[in-house]
């Protein structure tokens, strides 16, 4: 900034020293967070990482082929869909142009922590199960992919899926879900001797965004305030 002095006579030595500072938060001035749990769009915005993927890995069983999928939930304070989808794994060959023969058996089971449920009747029914083995899957499993209704309300929920065919197959899952509340940190230096105070805060946000500030180098936080209240905090 450029300060321009228009005087007729200085008798006086005159000494001016002008400090203004603008402290910013953005996509290139951003402060501490979790990589994990939040991330910056393309319009420059923090925003809660909400989609999740997960993959099935092949397991060991007695007959058949086993595909084991886990959904690791327990991290999220909210889970609003869990989609579940199966396809073709490397090993399997593919089509040729001529007639296929019928696909073999296959049937689905799902594990909560120590618990197995199945789907029957629209519902989720809970079975004993000490070891899976493949009579298991013929007794108790189902045969269609479970929706998202019967697997948000599961913590942690793990999909199996059983074929007696040579070839497994793969599971893939899109997961909704929202973290607990994550913090961004950002640590504004107002050390100089020439800064008095705030004279301005402005910001550009959505949703219900709360706020705790320091005045102590972080020692003490105060309780959350709305992003709102703080923008319009008297700052004489």
């Amino acid at each position: 900034m450029t300060s321009i002095f228009t005087v007729d006579a200085v008798n006086e030595r005159i000494t001016a020293e002008e400090v203004i500072k603008t402290f910013t938060m953005d996509k290139v001035h951003f402060g501490e967070y979790d990589e994990t749990e939040i991330e910056v769009t393309e319009d420059g915005a923090f925003e809660l990482i909400h989609t999740y993927s997960y993959t099935s890995a092949s397991e060991e069983i007695d007959v058949g082929c086993l595909s084991h999928l886990a959904i690791g939930t327990a991290d999220f304070e909210e889970v609003q869909e869990i989609t579940v989808s199966l396809s073709e794994s490397e090993e399997a060959t593919d089509s040729t142009d001529e007639e296929t023969e019928e696909s073999g058996s296959e049937y689905f089971l799902i594990k909560s922590g120590e618990q197995y449920y199945t789907i029957a009747d629209g519902e989720l029914h809970e079975v004993e199960i000490d070891t899976l083995c493949a009579e298991d899957f013929a007794t108790y499993g189902f045969s269609d992919i479970p929706a998202s209704e019967y697997l948000v309300g599961l913590e942690s929920p793990e999909i199996f899926y059983w074929t007696d065919e040579d070839n497994g197959k793969i599971l893939t899952a899109l997961c909704t879900a929202y973290h607990y509340p994550s913090y961004i940190t950002s640590c504004i230096d107002m050390s100089h001797e020439s800064i008095l105070g705030i004279s301005l805060m402005t910001a550009q946000y959505s949703s219900d965004v709360m706020i705790q500030y320091s005045l102590d180098d972080g020692e003490n936080f105060t309780d959350e305030i709305s992003f709102y209240d703080f923008l319009n905090i008297d700052t004489d």
